[in-house]
């Protein structure tokens, strides 16, 4: 780059210029036919491009000089300002083909609004149309816009650069801020597009622009124009740079800034376009805060340039030479400012008089043929003729000269000129990516970091020699908003209080089963049947190593694949084998206490309960391998949001979902179904026991009956069963809280079984170590046990009004044995009839004619039978002589007993019971 002037210098040096290029002009004025093209810039509006207008002199001057390219010709232009939009750009369109002179091109018009509507009419009148700032990728529909070429590249050639950023930086998440205009909504769609191969989100918030499109609303005034806190960090400026300044200047105000979010912009914006002096509106925030703002904001620069500034072109000036006199033009103007596409107009301009000087050429070259088949407009009809005699009607001469704008290529300022077959845009394989950085509080540059390269599938970012992500990103590449996911377990509150309980759960198992090994030949342990209570003890422990298998604190897949099936397993059967125990027991003690009347019981051994609960743990078990042979029923292990901390933040403020291993996942329902079978099996059992507790309430053995301890057992287990039901299929999301409750239901459950078994047992060990008191004080049974477990009880072991219900019923059955033996008898003169009858071989009751009976012996006794038709008799049931009296009145139907002040007489035979 040549050596910084003066200003002094420069204006002499200006001033030379623009007296040789007097001269010139003068001299060619009088020998060369001047040839107009209508130059429409946008010198107003979002998008202001009449910086450009000093590069179309620049560029003429050389052409002029050159005195090879249009000899005969002095190429002029006219001026017009499309203010970017599209209805002014029209308006100054048809100024320009109504008015003379008659132009045989056109450049323009600025920003792509004001270009759409007048590029997809010029062709009507066969004028060519080069474009040196309008990028929108709509531009490439050739049947659309037929005779139009641009300078600038295309934006779609942006889509690919945003491609490789978002790829490079390993982004997965980004939201385009997009103004209401062709340009900006067809850029997004063919970046939703691109972005589709590397499944990156892409959500829109787009609003209305200045334009005169219309559409859309002020995002501006909502809360959600960035998403909901922390969704999105990457952003992309899909707009002018008017509205964008609108944009960061509310980010800033949100604090959406680096190192926390990333911003992507166009490379094309002015280069001081976030200031208030050159936008001249005002906004709430000044500019040093939004050079601040700027700081790492990246650029995509599809602004072609010269690899080498020093290189010279076949324009006859280096990309160096061009700029230094460009800069001097603006720096000494005080009507233009400077424009980021300077370089393409000077190209643009280059390239139509290159297209024109071959068009002219032909002419004086090539016979009409040979124009007619090189070109290809044979089929259109007009004249081939000088350009001076160029009209808008001759669509031939118009075909002929888009043919040679088609064919243009040269070396630029601004690189290689080349124009793509299929759409006009100029063809572009690399673009430049551009960096804001704040050298200081209010001074911001931008650097050239990187390049993409557009011709490698995919297109990829390289850095430029001395760049890399330490000095792009110095604080860490910025987050893109995607949701961290981390894996949670138990808190280790919750694991240490639970493993502490489980163990000293244990301890106490261990205790039990020394109580029930050194004292299982007391008494009131063998009324417990000590070798059930193993079983109890096995069954708790079992549940104690569960709360350890459950709790288990890792994160680890395999870990927590093994903890979901053996947790299932020894849950279940550990409260079944506890559970089943305890119901045998209850089993026996129901049988024996309600089957009075039978003679000679055949007693249930402790084989026999072990039989029963191995059959009720046998069909849980069943249950159990159903749901591990069959795939549909296996735990299906899945990551589940916690529905306790579903979402924390980091450092950087991106969101983290806690997710924990969850045992049944997916939307498979069998798991589910197979998990209520289990519960609607345990929920049967419960209901089983609930009964039987209910039947065995009254019997008065406190040393055999359980039954108050073995119903509180189960109506507490019961409730504890509805618990574990409900947190596993209502509460399985909050992982801290389903195993607070689940898992303390299985300690409480444990706990109970253990202490409400074993506790009483001991304490009435201490207090009668023997035995002896083993029965309430108004009941005179005997119990005998035998070496097999089997139980023998002599007595009822009921209270007055149960055995008092159990007389009456054998009441009737004797009334049943009178009938059979057809006993007759004899009233004397009081009513009273007496008579002698004998049943033999009868063990439980005698009828005899008076003599009192020994107490050791069965004897004789007399029966009376009333006027009234009543019979009264006595009896002997097990170990009470009663008397009992049953009426059949003709004026009731209800008969009752009572007991009477008889001598008791004992009668030896047995009722055994198991």
């Amino acid at each position: 780059m040549a050596e910084k002037l003066s200003s002094v210098e420069r204006w002499t040096r200006s001033v030379f210029r623009v007296y040789a290029v007097v001269l010139i002009v003068c001299w060619r004025e009088a020998s060369a036919t001047d040839l107009y093209f209508s130059f429409i810039t946008s010198n107003s509006g979002p998008f202001a491009s009449g910086g450009s207008v000093p590069a179309i002199d620049i560029a003429l001057e050389q052409i002029t000089a050159n005195g090879s390219i249009l000899p005969d010709y002095s190429l002029q232009y006219t001026v017009r300002d499309s203010q970017c939009n599209r209805v002014q750009a029209l308006d100054v369109f048809f100024q320009e083909v109504l008015s003379d002179p008659v132009k045989v091109a056109i450049l323009g018009c600025g920003c792509s609004v004001a270009t759409g509507p007048v590029a997809e009419i010029s062709h009507q009148w066969n004028i060519s149309h080069i474009s040196y700032a309008s990028s929108a990728t709509g531009f490439a529909d050739r049947d659309r816009f037929r005779n139009f070429f641009r300078t600038h590249p295309s934006d779609g050639n942006s889509v690919p650069a945003v491609r490789s950023l978002i790829e490079f930086y390993g982004w997965k998440r980004l939201l385009v801020m997009t103004q209401m205009e062709n340009l900006f909504t067809e850029f997004y769609d063919s970046l939703v597009e691109e972005l589709q191969t590397l499944n990156v989100t892409v959500e829109e918030r787009r609003f209305s622009g200045l334009s005169g499109s219309g559409g859309g609303s002020d995002v501006l005034e909502t809360n959600d124009l960035f998403g909901q806190e922390g969704d999105y960090r990457v952003f992309f400026l899909n707009m002018y740079s008017d509205q964008a300044r609108k944009v960061i200047c509310e980010a800033y105000s949100r604090n959406l800034l680096y190192p926390r979010y990333a911003w992507i912009a166009y490379g094309w914006y002015h280069d001081d376009w976030w200031t208030t002096a050159f936008s001249g509106n005002p906004l709430k925030c000044s500019d040093s805060e939004l050079a601040s703002f700027l700081d790492r904001v990246i650029e995509v620069q599809n602004i072609p340039a010269a690899e080498d500034d020093s290189t010279p072109t076949d324009t006859g000036l280096s990309a160096g030479q061009f700029n230094d006199r460009y800069t001097e033009v603006i720096d000494a103007s005080i009507k233009f400012s400077f424009t980021p596409v300077a370089t393409l107009t000077y190209d643009a301009v280059w390239a139509l008089a290159l297209a024109l000087n071959k068009t002219e050429e032909m002419m004086d070259t090539l016979n009409e043929t040979e124009i007619l088949e090189r070109t290809g407009c044979d089929d259109t009809t007009g004249a081939l003729v000088p350009l001076s005699e160029f009209e808008y009607s001759n669509a031939l001469m118009g075909c002929v000269i888009r043919w040679n704008i088609q064919e243009t290529k040269f070396l630029g300022v601004s690189g290689p000129v080349e124009f793509g077959a299929d759409d006009g845009s100029r063809v572009q394989n690399t673009i430049r990516v551009l960096q804001y950085r704040l050298v200081d509080t209010n001074t911001i540059e931008r650097q050239f970091f990187g390049i993409s390269n557009l011709s490698t599938n995919p297109p990829s970012l390289s850095y430029l020699q001395g760049e890399g992500n330490e000095t792009t990103f110095p604080e860490g590449i910025p987050p893109d908003g995607t949701p961290l996911n981390a894996t949670v377990t138990y808190h280790l509150g919750l694991v240490v209080i639970y493993d502490i309980l489980a163990t000293l759960g244990i301890i106490f198992a261990v205790v039990c089963l020394a109580f029930n090994i050194i004292f299982r030949n007391r008494k009131v342990v063998q009324l417990t049947s000590p070798n059930l209570n193993y079983f109890i003890i096995a069954g708790t422990v079992i549940s104690f190593v569960t709360v350890y298998i459950r709790l288990i604190p890792s994160v680890d897949k395999t870990v927590n694949h093994v903890r979901c099936n053996l947790s299932a397993w020894l849950s279940v059967l550990g409260y079944i084998i506890a559970y089943a125990t305890i119901l045998s027991k209850l089993l026996r003690v129901y049988h024996i206490f309600h089957n009075p009347t039978s003679q000679k019981k055949k007693a249930f051994k402790d084989v026999h309960l072990v039989g029963v609960i191995a059959i009720i743990t046998g069909v849980g078990v069943f249950m159990l391998i159903l749901g591990s042979v069959i795939p549909q029923l296996r735990p299906n292990l899945d990551l589940a949001t916690s529905a306790e901390t579903p979402q924390d933040r980091d450092e950087l403020g991106v969101r983290i979902d806690n997710l924990y291993w969850q045992c049944y996942g997916g939307n498979d329902s069998a798991p589910f179904i197979w998990l209520a079978l289990i519960y609607l099996y345990l929920a049967i059992l419960q209901v089983v026991g609930i009964v039987l507790a209910l039947q065995t309430r009254k019997v008065t053995i406190k040393a055999l009956n359980d039954a108050k301890v073995i119903a509180a057992l189960i109506y507490v287990s019961s409730i504890l069963l509805v618990i574990l039901a409900v947190v596993t299929f209502a509460l399985g999301d909050y992982i801290n809280v389903n195993e607070v409750l689940f898992t303390g239901g299985l300690l409480v459950a444990a706990i109970m079984f253990l202490v409400l078994i074993f506790v009483p047992k001991m304490y009435r060990l201490y207090r009668d170590p023997l035995g002896e008191n083993i029965f309430s004080k108004n009941d005179h049974s005997t119990i005998e046990i035998g070496k097999s477990g089997s139980i023998t009880v002599r007595g009822s072991g009921f209270g007055d009004n149960t055995r008092i219900k159990l007389l009456m019923k054998r009441v009737e059955e004797l009334e049943k044995e009178l009938q059979k033996h057809n006993i007759s008898y004899e009233c004397d003169e009081n009513g009273t009839a007496q008579s002698e009858v004998a049943i033999e071989n009868h063990h439980e009751a005698r009828l005899s004619t008076g003599s009192d009976a020994d107490e050791t012996t069965a004897s004789p006794r007399y029966s009376t039978v009333h006027q009234n038709g009543s019979v009264g008799w006595n009896v002997t049931i097990e170990n009470q002589y009663e008397e009992v009296s049953a009426g059949n009145d003709t004026d009731e139907n209800t008969s009752s007993a009572r007991l009477s002040n008889s001598t008791l007489v004992r009668d030896t035979s047995p009722v055994t019971a198991v």
